[in-house]
């Protein structure tokens, strides 16, 4: 297996993570468009739809690599406007007043950092850059400092029967050419579900169903058809005012800077060099809700990844819901009768016993959102497959409902 270092800093701003393999300057080099010195200046913060980008003025003091490019600007996702903060992972550090080397890309009409975190390089002198350009030795980012679990104090308001806001939306098309619809709906339900029944925590997460371009979500999951400009495989921005989190969005990159990027749904786990769906997204998730990376090498807030991984990276470890009740406090972390993801009789999402709720087992309605619709007994009412691979894809996303279902009778 190949373990791949999950790390970033944002600029001015607290560091949250992203998953990320290592990186080489000569990586990032070959990567870029051009290799440049810069000496950094102010930076202004620009509202972009629903985010927030940092525009940060450069000067660029000697091209190292590749032709000259015409730029006094680098943007950098992420900044602080007004009382709104938005922090997005794997994101660059530009220290006003430093002199650094960047590599350098064009993203539409900004120019970007190539490389991410791993991607500003320290300057000394043109030798010694031309030298560190050179280095094909794999660069991980530094493990944060202790407690083991890291938490930057940012949390959701804990408030409407411990629900996290209104939801975690997914915005399920955008996965069509990784998953059927029902099988990544399956999966990101089981990622929500962790956190419920292992963090131990007095918060959980809803399920919100799925994406709508025309309503304002608080929380969405989107798999992003366009690369990523550093070697990140996914990253987490959130919206806070004061140090609540207003808004969090998840996104998964199609490619980066080694190529395609492989997510696995496959429930006996990622084969060799792809990513486990499960397993990234749950990191993720634990972003969103405040928390940052940990020392505890089997925490799922680790630092690292492993590519080709199955069940045994999935889960909680005990840094990992420790870290969750220092921000939310002690609860039952699994409820019974009416409420999301609970078990018993009642009505719930993925509830189990009889009663009304989405991919509900055993009988009665099944109301819910879009590819969990149907009466009787049973998840959903399935289409007829159109093709042998969509019977398959289906198959698998009622096993994923299924695991799920047992793994939590066993607790």
């Amino acid at each position: 297996m190949r373990l791949l270092p999950i790390a970033v800093a944002t600029v001015c701003l607290p560091a949250f993570a992203a998953s990320v393999q290592s990186l080489s300057p000569a990586t990032i080099a070959a990567a870029s468009e051009a290799v440049v010195v810069v000496d950094v200046g102010a930076a202004r913060a620009v509202a972009r739809g629903r985010t927030i980008v940092t525009v940060v003025d450069v000067v660029v003091v000697d091209v190292l690599r590749g032709a000259p490019l015409r730029f006094d600007t680098i943007v950098v996702a992420g900044g602080t406007l007004a009382d709104q903060r938005v922090k997005v992972s794997n994101q660059p550090e530009l220290v006003r007043g430093s002199r650094v080397i960047v590599g350098v890309a064009h993203d539409n009409a900004d120019v970007v950092v190539v490389g991410g975190a791993l991607g500003v390089l320290p300057f000394s002198t043109t030798a010694a850059a031309e030298a560190l350009l050179t280095n094909t030795t794999a660069r991980t980012p530094p493990r944060l400092l202790r407690p083991l679990f890291n938490v930057d104090g940012d949390h959701w308001e804990n408030t409407d029967s411990q629900a996290v806001a209104e939801g975690f939306v997914f915005d399920a098309a955008s996965f069509t050419d990784l998953a059927t619809e029902a099988v990544a709906v399956a999966a990101f339900q089981y990622t929500l579900d962790i956190w419920n029944d292992e963090g131990g925590a007095d918060v959980q997460l809803r399920y919100g169903g799925l994406y709508d371009n025309n309503a304002p979500e608080p929380a969405i999951v989107t798999y992003l058809g366009r690369r990523s400009f550093s070697s990140a495989i996914a990253q987490t921005s959130t919206t806070t005012r004061g140090n609540l989190i207003v808004a969090c969005d998840i996104q998964l990159f199609s490619r980066n800077i080694y190529g395609t990027i492989d997510f696995s749904f496959d429930l006996a786990g990622a084969g060799d060099g792809q990513i486990d769906f499960f397993q990234d997204v749950t990191h993720e998730i634990g972003h969103c809700l405040g928390l940052s990376h940990s020392d505890d090498d089997n925490a799922v807030m680790a630092p690292t990844l492993a590519t080709g991984t199955g069940d045994e990276r999935r889960h909680l470890a005990d840094d990992d819901s420790a870290g969750l009740q220092s921000l939310y406090g002690v609860g039952v972390g699994e409820g019974e009768g009416e409420g999301e993801s609970g078990e018993g009789e009642g009505e719930g999402e993925s509830g189990e016993g009889e009663g009304e709720g989405e991919s509900g087992e055993g009988e009665g309605e099944g109301e819910g959102e879009p590819g969990a619709e149907g009466e009787g007994e049973g998840e959903a009412a399935e289409p007829a497959p159109s093709s042998c691979t969509q019977a398959r894809d289906d198959v698998a996303a009622l096993a994923v409902i299924t695991l799920l279902a047992l793994r939590r009778r066993r607790r």
